[in-house]
This record gives C-alpha cells, structure tokens and sequence, in this order.
C-alpha cells in the first residue's frame, strides 16, 4: 500500500512564493521526482477540478478531455492510434463516466515531430479544438523546443507561443480549462496563468517510483508485462 500510495502520489504545489529568493528560500516549484509520482497541481486548481467533476456529474453534461502538442513520444509514433495514452484513457474512463450517465470524451490531437509549435494551435483555437474542454494537457516530451519556435530564439518563443495558446483556450471557448502539462511546457508559464489569469494548472507523472526498469531479456521476462520497458 505504501509502494502504490508513493506511486499514484499528487503533490499539492503552492506557485504564490516568490522566485527572488529574497529571503533565501527557494522558489516555488514541483518536487524533482514528481514525475515519478501521479504528479502534481496545487490546492486551488484540485479544488477546481473537482468542482468541475461534480458539476458534469450532478448536470449529466459532458467532460471533454483534449491532448495537444507536437512531441514525437505524445503522438503515439509506431502505434496504432487507439493505443496512444489519450484514446487508452478515454477508453478505461468512458465506462465509469456512463455508469454516472455523463458523457467522457478525449480528442488526442497531437502532430507529430515539431510541427508548427504551440502557435497552430493557438491561432482560431476554438473553431479547430473545441470550446467545451474541461482538461487541456500539452505534451511535447522528447522535443528540442530550441529549434522548434521562432527559427532560433526557439526557447523564449516557444513559451510566449504556449502562454498564446492557453489564453486563447481560456477566452475563445465555453469553459475556461484546468490545463495540465504532460511534457515540455515551463513552470514559469504555467505559474504566470495560475497566480495572474486564476488558470487551474498541474503537472502530468508518469507513475514510475517502484517499478523495475529492464535489464535484459530474462530480467524483463519476471516482470508485469505492462512494465516491460
């Protein structure tokens, strides 16, 4: 219990300090190891997303769920599209949201191999989104955004292109989205829109603490198949 309770961990962030340091305390941010946990968000933006399950729940509305991004690893590159993270999850979640006689639908939108960045997108969000989203997750894990946004200055763009793309979400739809990083989006960002624009943020895990990692056939033959990586 303690193994999985370490495993499916949320931890609660607050983005409120200050990133001076002026009184030598270190700037807020996640934990290091987040990642090997379900994650992270802080106390505001959990509330929220609560509210939000709640009230598709108690309203018997919709809960749409929409990935994008531009990283090679989110766009399911070698897989058939139904195994890709976003349509897996819709897949477990659908049947629990009807049994609650709501509707759970995931768009997985994402390009594969930098095309564009987050600035496609952003431009005319709505009309080629959606504007009912309750969750926004962003994920371009495994992309080099230094050559991906602005033909050079490719980290500062490819940021000003995100905080584009999510204020663009929060204005042009129906719903304002608890936006969630699933790779390659910076703190800074996110911390902006959640103290500045009252956004919901967090950040995607990947679940990893106590799993073993693959050594050798053998090895990975006295494992879960599901952990054989």
């Amino acid at each position: 219990m303690m193994a999985r309770s370490r495993m499916m961990k949320l931890h609660k962030v607050d983005l409120t300090g200050d990133d001076t340091n002026s009184n030598n305390n270190a700037a807020p941010q996640p934990p290091d190891d987040y990642m090997n946990s379900g994650g992270w968000t802080t106390d505001r933006s959990f509330r929220g997303l609560v509210r939000r399950l709640l009230h598709a729940v108690m309203t018997n509305d919709s809960f749409t769920v929409v990935v994008l991004g531009d990283g090679p690893e989110a766009s399911g590159v070698g897989n058939h599209f139904a195994q890709i993270y976003g349509m897996q999850f819709e897949r477990i979640m659908e049947p629990i949201f009807a049994r609650l006689n709501t509707k759970f639908i995931v768009r997985h939108m994402v390009r594969e191999g930098g095309v564009g960045g987050p600035l496609v997108d952003g431009m005319g969000f709505a009309d080629l989104v959606g504007r009912d989203i309750d969750l926004l997750v962003w994920d371009s894990s495994g992309l080099d955004v230094t050559t991906t946004a602005g033909g050079g200055n490719g980290g500062t763009n490819y940021d000003a292109e995100l905080d584009l793309l999510i204020r663009q979400a929060a204005l042009s739809g129906n719903r304002i989205p608890y936006v969630l990083d699933g790779g390659g989006m910076a703190l800074s960002v996110l911390k902006d829109l959640h103290n500045s624009g009252g956004i919901d943020v967090g950040g995607l895990g990947m679940g990893l603490s106590g799993i073993a990692e693959t050594e050798s056939d053998e090895q990975a033959a006295t494992l879960p198949w599901a952990v054989r990586y």
